[in-house]
């Protein structure tokens, strides 16, 4: 999996390409939201990242984190196996 593109702080799902846009600069708080797509995945993790060039590194804070399921789950059909992120 290769990171977004870019310098700053981002969310994605492990194990997949899946994230939000990159938030770069100084920001006041923001919602962040995306929805994805588990595929064949029977478990997942968000990662919370933060990327820089900057010497000393930068800050990101992260709130009030959830995982919503807005969709039935795809049961594994009997040739696929499941997969773990």
């Amino acid at each position: 999996m290769s990171p977004p593109k870019g310098v700053g702080a981002v969310l994605s799902v492990g194990g997949t390409f899946e994230h939000t846009p990159t938030i770069t600069g100084t920001k006041s708080w923001m919602k962040v939201s995306f929805e994805f797509d588990t595929g064949k995945l029977i478990a997942c993790g968000l990662v919370l990242g933060l990327a820089t060039t900057e010497p000393g590194g930068g800050t990101a804070w992260f709130d009030e984190l959830s995982l919503v399921e807005v969709g039935p789950a795809r049961k594994p059909q009997m040739n696929e196996a499941p997969s773990k992120c």
